[in-house]
Order: structure tokens, then C-alpha cells, then sequence
């Protein structure tokens, strides 16, 4: 079985850290045209609240799965449900809830 670090967060902490990036991402002087949320971790949350404090209403999600079933593993992670919106010339803003092994958003990146 493999062991995952965690860490639970409250609803402040993830209101503050949306709030935080959000500020953060008006400051760079870069807005995204839309935002992906990487759902089932639950990253869509997150990235509702990024949306709403940057004033974006393109809010899209995909499923990125780690574990196939119950204390299983993927080899990978891998999207469930490929995503079918043309991105072309869009700014695109991902955000997930889960920082591991980078897979979920490289895996994304290399499929779209």
C-alpha cells in the first residue's frame, strides 16, 4: 500500500490561498481566458473562487485520475474524460488542488 502525505486544509485556508493567487496572478498584469479545474481532488472549488475574484466567467474541468479504485494506484495519471473545447490562442489558467508528482498537469498539457 502506498502511504500519500496529506495535509487538511479548511475552507479559510483555501478562500485565502484563491484569494492570495488571484492577487498574485492581477499583479503579473497576465488574465487568463479561461480557467480548467481539475476536478475529482478537488480542484474545481479553487478554481471557482479564482474565477469569481478575477472577474472570469470560462470555467472548464476535466478528470484526471490517480486512483483507478480503492487504495489502487495508476501507473500514471490519465484523464478519464478527454477534453473537447478548441484552447487555440487562449490564455489558459490550470489550477488543482493536489501538488505530488506533476503528472496530472503534465499529462494534461501533453493531451491537449
Amino acid at each position: 500500500m502506498v502511504k500519500v502525505p496529506i495535509k487538511l486544509v479548511s475552507w479559510d485556508e483555501i478562500t485565502e490561498w484563491a484569494r492570495v493567487l488571484s492577487m498574485k496572478i492581477k499583479d503579473s498584469g497576465w488574465l487568463p481566458d479561461i480557467v480548467v479545474a481539475i476536478a475529482r481532488g478537488g480542484g474545481y472549488a479553487p478554481a471557482r473562487l479564482v474565477c469569481d475574484y478575477l472577474g472570469i466567467s470560462d470555467l472548464i474541468s476535466i478528470q484526471v485520475v490517480h486512483w483507478p479504485s480503492t487504495a489502487q494506484v495508476a501507473e500514471k495519471a490519465y484523464i478519464k474524460y478527454p477534453l473537447s473545447v478548441d484552447l487555440s490562442g487562449k490564455k489558459v489558467l490550470v489550477i488543482d488542488d493536489i501538488v505530488d508528482t506533476g503528472g496530472t498537469q503534465y499529462n494534461w498539457l501533453r493531451n491537449t
